[in-house]
């Protein structure tokens, strides 16, 4: 992620189309918004109209775990790993997920998309950051996921 950008926000009145820009330096929190901003355009791309249409938004979610890291030099950035997209057009998912990324204020450049092959060892790398004693690394409250995922859950008895 970028560390600081210059984000563009509508004024209040909007006459003619007036924006005002600003720098915005990039914390964790800034972070956390704009995954939740990837997490809303990656569903638009993936599902479009079915994400809000009361018939079919009970299973067109993305499913989005993602990791907050921090590098070396200080900068920001996520590893993710994203399902519960659809079969029919997955040879559209890079671009996909490279729009939605582009859509964010904070976007890097810099972006990997590779097909999940070991699903242990991804998660396993992302939650690294956990054995070194960063249990904020894994982002809990933005994991985003179907209702119909939510539900089944939900439904589950603990032993």
């Amino acid at each position: 992620m970028k560390k600081k950008a210059k984000v563009r926000t509508r004024r209040f009145d909007n006459w003619d189309g007036e924006y005002y820009e600003r720098w915005v330096w990039l914390n964790e929190e800034i972070a956390l918004d704009q995954l939740k901003y990837f997490n809303a355009r990656l569903t638009y791309y993936a599902y479009g109209k079915d994400a809000v249409k009361t018939s079919t938004k009970f299973y067109s979610q993305p499913l989005v775990i993602a990791t907050l890291e921090r590098t070396k030099d200080g900068r920001l950035h996520i590893h993710a790993a994203v399902g519960n997209l659809p079969t029919k057009y997955l040879f559209e998912v890079h671009e996909w997920i490279s729009k939605a990324w582009a859509d964010c204020d904070f976007a890097y450049k810099h972006i990997k998309v590779d097909k999940l092959t070991n699903t242990f060892g991804w998660l396993d790398y992302m939650a690294k950051e956990v054995s070194d004693g960063n249990m904020d690394a894994i982002c809990i409250n933005s994991i985003k996921q179907p209702q119909s995922i939510q539900q089944l859950v939900g439904n589950r008895k603990l032993l």
